[in-house]
């Protein structure tokens, strides 16, 4: 567990010297509890705990594998004791973000608290740096691709795809998205390597890198109209949204049923309202035409 000394005197922080004694070290989770209970002096206490974790990812981690309770409030202290004005602030909602998507994307995050991770890494977003922004967004493509290869194996091992239920939980990743995709389109400046080891220097690259990669994935058949959905909400080119439609098409030439069909038509139709109308037409018409 990582510690922390206080180091404003003990005058200042009357409540640390009854509860802890003077030169008394306190624990992350000590620190949170202190704000949670709106103690004076609490928010300095935890800033600088943090500050003093060795690895504050596998702080976070652990909390929100172990608690039954639920992990808004202790987050929500963390952020608190984190300002966006120093470079230690910034760092620490970073890897707080961070951590919580892997959590979701790791499958370690408990159902019910899915969402509410999901929520705070979409409001901090908008505090995140170009360099962080470009870190996250590839981290949430990781995960991404770890879902589809975990619940492909499920699928093919339990019988997933012959009616038993998946959990939509984990896959909530996607609803980040549309927001980190909105992002891109403000970046400055673009720094980092494709899969394929070719470098990525501006926004537009970036974009072309997120629809390659969603549409290189082995989509699970529970999960395709979501992955389809998810197109709708990107503001693409012509370009992006053809190779879009051409992976709906696939999914539907090679994984669909016949009831599993009318949802996934449904969202190539509406995305070929922003173009590439014939790809979407001519590619329906002919996967009928070869079921005759």
């Amino acid at each position: 567990r990582c510690l922390c000394a206080l180091r404003r005197p003990f005058s200042s922080h009357i409540w640390t010297f009854q509860l802890w004694g003077i030169g008394e070290m306190m624990t992350i989770q000590d620190a949170v509890e202190a704000v949670k209970g709106d103690q004076g002096g609490a928010v300095e206490a935890l800033a600088n705990a943090l500050d003093s974790c060795a690895d504050l990812a596998a702080e976070i981690a652990n909390h929100c594998r172990q608690t039954k309770a639920s992990v808004g409030p202790y987050i929500a202290a963390i952020l608190q004791a984190s300002p966006t004005t120093t470079p230690q602030g910034r760092r620490h909602r970073m890897t707080t973000v961070q951590t919580l998507v892997d959590l979701v994307g790791s499958r370690q995050m408990p159902g019910e608290r899915i969402m509410s991770a999901i929520n705070v890494v979409l409001e901090e977003m908008d505090n995140l740096s170009d360099e962080q922004c470009t870190t996250l967004t590839l981290a949430v493509l990781h995960q991404i691709r770890a879902l589809c290869i975990f619940y492909e194996e499920q699928e093919e091992q339990d019988g997933m795809a012959n009616g038993a239920a998946m959990p939509e939980g984990p896959f909530r990743l996607l609803d980040v998205l549309p927001k980190i995709w909105s992002m891109v389109s403000r970046l400055s400046s673009v720094h980092t390597v494709s899969s394929d080891g070719s470098r990525i220097t501006t926004r537009e690259e970036f974009k072309d890198h997120i629809i390659g990669h969603l549409c290189t994935l082995q989509w699970p058949r529970s999960m395709a109209v979501k992955f389809s959905s998810l197109f709708k909400e990107l503001d693409m080119t012509p370009e992006q949204t053809k190779k879009a439609l051409q992976k709906l098409l696939h999914v539907l030439q090679t994984n669909s049923k016949l009831q599993e069909m009318p949802p996934l038509i449904y969202q190539m139709v509406s995305l070929a309202a922003k173009g590439n109308r014939a790809v979407a037409l001519q590619g329906i018409t002919s996967h009928f035409s070869q079921l005759e």
